[in-house]
């Protein structure tokens, strides 16, 4: 299996801490910017969480525990929100809806939508109209 990385190099990727890192089972500083970093960069969650966990030197179980004791989420929800965040940015240019979700990994354009509406309550298209009013 090969991963594909997102290119937005014009944008870091948020590496916000949002719970104390020295909460008992957290994941070090360290090990979070490089999770975040793997994680807002990667367009399959699969190969994100392989090359995270095998940098941070960290059984996948473990990881995924202390991930989500120091931000709160799972690192798949997360990274679905990283991509979403990625899609209002893509939704504001030109590129065709169904472009926008090859590029940020999704199988289609309804699975896109689906996962789009689901977090913001609105479809792309809609959205996009709202950013043009």
């Amino acid at each position: 299996m090969s991963c594909v990385v997102a290119s937005n190099e014009s944008k870091p990727v948020e590496l916000a801490v949002h719970a104390n890192p020295r909460s008992r089972g957290a994941l070090r500083p360290r090990q979070l910017i490089i999770a975040q970093r793997h994680l807002g960069r990667e367009v399959s969650i699969h190969c994100a969480l392989m090359a995270a966990v095998s940098e941070c030197g960290v059984s996948r179980s473990h990881f995924t525990r202390a991930f989500k004791v120091s931000t709160g989420m799972t690192p798949s929800r997360w990274h679905l929100q990283q991509r979403m965040r990625r899609a209002l940015d893509l939704l504001d240019g030109p590129d065709a809806i169904v472009d926008i979700a090859v590029t940020l990994g999704f199988f289609d354009q309804a699975h896109f939508t689906n996962a789009f509406t689901r977090l913001f309550r609105m479809s792309p298209g809609t959205y996009r109209k709202r950013l043009g009013e």
